[in-house]
């Protein structure tokens, strides 16, 4: 509870119990000038790869080698503008409807996920790495560069969730999460991830599962430079980054 500069109004941050809204949104304002969001956050995404770089990697699943791009969104490597992590949280959102659950899988993915879930106003279950005291479900994962095992706590039959995390490049992780999820009875709607890097053949792999692909960006590395390209509009820029 706050009170203003010269103390005649009182406003309360409240939770709701529930819905408030008519239509069932968790709040009455969730219409958005899309135009304007979606420019504001191009914006911001263009001005954050500026600050990105290309590092390399050994490849798995048959990939020589991984060209792993260090960026403010997916990394923190430089931190975000708050703003964009923001917008981006907004713009994922706007993409989940009818859902009872956030999943995310740690590390990289609980940022952009816990802002996800909080303007749900839904329960985030995260997906670990290592074993804790609780029931759950053990699944092994292979990506383009990493293998291991996911420890999946918090979920039940006949939930309807959407899985948030930072990227989606070769898709294995995520593809061994969702099917994981469904052979247990839990119904994904869809992937939303920060960036995609369609040319590692994810996004076409998840698409095959029949789950959709939500994401702000597209990010392809050409020639040592990066071209980024926003799916909704179709809108393009090309930057040119160290290595």
């Amino acid at each position: 509870m706050e009170y203003d500069c010269d103390s005649d109004t009182l406003l309360y941050y409240v939770i709701p119990s529930g819905p408030t809204c008519h239509t069932g949104e968790y709040t009455c304002f969730h219409n958005r000038l899309h135009d304007n969001l979606l420019r504001e956050l191009w914006r911001h995404i263009v001005e954050e790869f500026r600050r990105a770089r290309i590092a390399r990697r050994p490849g798995k699943r048959g990939l020589k080698e991984y060209l792993y791009i260090v960026n403010p969104i997916t990394d923190n490597i430089p931190p975000p503008r708050p703003a964009t992590m923001n917008l981006i949280a907004d713009y994922l959102s706007e993409k989940a409807g009818g859902i009872d659950k956030v999943v995310t899988v740690e590390a990289l993915g609980l940022p952009i996920a816990t802002l996800v879930a909080e303007r749900l106003g839904k329960p985030l279950a995260v997906v670990r790495e290592r074993p804790f005291p609780a029931p759950g479900w053990v699944e092994p994962f292979q990506s383009g560069y990493k293998e291991g095992t996911h420890y999946i706590y918090g979920l039940e039959p006949g939930d309807r969730v959407v899985i948030v995390d930072d990227a989606v490049s070769t898709g294995g992780a995520a593809e061994s999460v969702i099917n994981a999820l469904t052979r247990h009875g839990v119904e994904v709607k869809a992937l939303l991830v920060s960036i995609a890097k369609p040319q590692y053949g994810g996004v076409d792999r998840i698409h095959e599962l029949g789950t959709p692909v939500y994401r702000p960006v597209d990010v392809y590395i050409e020639d040592g430079g990066l071209t980024l390209v926003q799916p909704d509009a179709g809108w393009r820029e090309t930057l040119a980054l160290q290595g």
